[in-house]
Parts: structure tokens; sequence; C-alpha cells
């Protein structure tokens, strides 16, 4: 085996170059993706106004708007071999965290690091999750995520 896989329950388990990871009130509970989707959607945009001079066109620079993050993926309730080290196998758990929060009304932190590099982290509301089980359990769902400001 090589430097990057960790040996768990006598599965070797390779560590994952990019990770989502998200957390709530500051640590207090943690979520581990199993595994990294095929596909991390992040729009990053800002607001443009136009305007019609008398001899020109002039477009100027608006605010920025809230970064918003989504992606489909697979939640697992096993450990397959190629599930992140770490990561919860509870899909139902999963679930409930994502209820919670939503409930409370309360952001939760999304993180994505590849290869320990931050490629994101802010606060975030969750503004749409769906879910399906397949024939063994395991969750197919999808997730869209909201930034949020403290003011």
């Amino acid at each position: 085996y090589r430097k990057k896989d960790y040996q768990r329950n006598g599965y070797f388990v390779r560590r994952a170059n990019v990770q989502i990871v998200l957390s709530a009130n500051n640590l207090a509970e943690v979520f581990v993706m199993p595994h990294c989707p095929p596909g991390i959607n992040i729009e990053n945009g800002q607001t443009i106004s136009d305007y019609d001079g008398l001899s020109n066109h002039l477009t100027m620079p608006g605010n920025l708007e809230p970064i918003k993050v989504s992606w489909e993926a697979l939640y697992p309730c096993r450990r397959y071999r190629w599930i992140t080290y770490g990561a919860d196998t509870d899909p139902q758990a999963f679930v409930e965290f994502i209820q919670r929060w939503r409930a409370k009304k309360w952001p939760i932190r999304c993180t994505i690091t590849d290869k320990g590099k931050t490629i994101l982290n802010i606060a975030v509301l969750v503004e749409s999750f769906s879910y399906s089980y397949d024939r063994v359990m395991d969750m197919n769902y999808s997730i869209g995520l909201t930034e949020y400001k403290f003011i």
C-alpha cells in the first residue's frame, strides 16, 4: 500500500484529495462527506448595471452576490473501500443533521479542501436538499448551499 492509504477495520482506505466537510455550531457537529462528488458547482456572481449616456454606453460593477455551492452525490450506508478516512456511513444521520440545522435557521460551515489546501470555507444556509434511497439503502442526494453573511 502507499503512504496515502490508511488501514482501518482491516481495509485500506485511501485518503481523498478533495474533501468536503460540513460542520455546525463551531465544530460541535461535523460531517465529513464519504467521498468527493464527480462535480462541485461554485457560483460566484456580481450584479452589473448598464447605463446609456449621451455619447456612449456605461457598465458599472455592483455588489457581490452570495456564493452558491451545489453538488449531487452518493451517501453510502456501508464502508466501501473508496470511502474517505474519517467519514460517517450513516445516511440517515446526515439527513437529520441537515434537517435539524435548517429547522433552527442557523448557518452551517462548508469547507472544501484539495490536498490540504483550502478551496472554500464559508458559512452557508441549505437552500435545497433532496434525497432518495436505492435497493441497498445507499442514499443519492443533491444539495444546494448559499453563502450566509454575518451582520
